[in-house]
């Protein structure tokens, strides 16, 4: 089990091992986080700029390169984020575009 503390609450969290099957929507991402039940969501930005240096840049977790991934996090203007997995940085996104998704949980 992967675990890592977010930045700005202290809590502790569990990574999923891997991607959840695909690319989906963000409702579909949504649904599925929903679906795990066990408390799963979606990553916030600043835990997923902890995953991309802890993590992906480690070669840990075998996160896709080249994708972007869904996050839980709005920006400023309730526009939808993502984090692309090429470049760690964030970008507003469109919520019918398809990401990749890992999800994570409180320890």
């Amino acid at each position: 089990m992967e675990t890592f503390t977010n930045p700005k609450t202290r809590e502790k969290l569990e990574l999923a091992p891997k991607d959840l099957a695909g690319k989906m929507t963000l409702q579909q991402a949504k649904d599925a986080c929903r679906e795990l039940g066990n408390g799963w969501r979606l990553p916030t930005i600043p835990e997923l700029e902890i995953i991309f240096t802890d993590f992906h840049k480690k070669d840990k977790g075998e996160f896709k390169k080249k994708d972007c991934y869904w996050s839980g996090s709005m920006s400023p203007d309730n526009w939808v984020l993502a984090f692309d997995f090429s470049d760690g940085r964030s970008y507003i996104n469109v919520e019918n575009f398809l990401n990749r998704v890992r999800v994570v949980r409180p320890v």
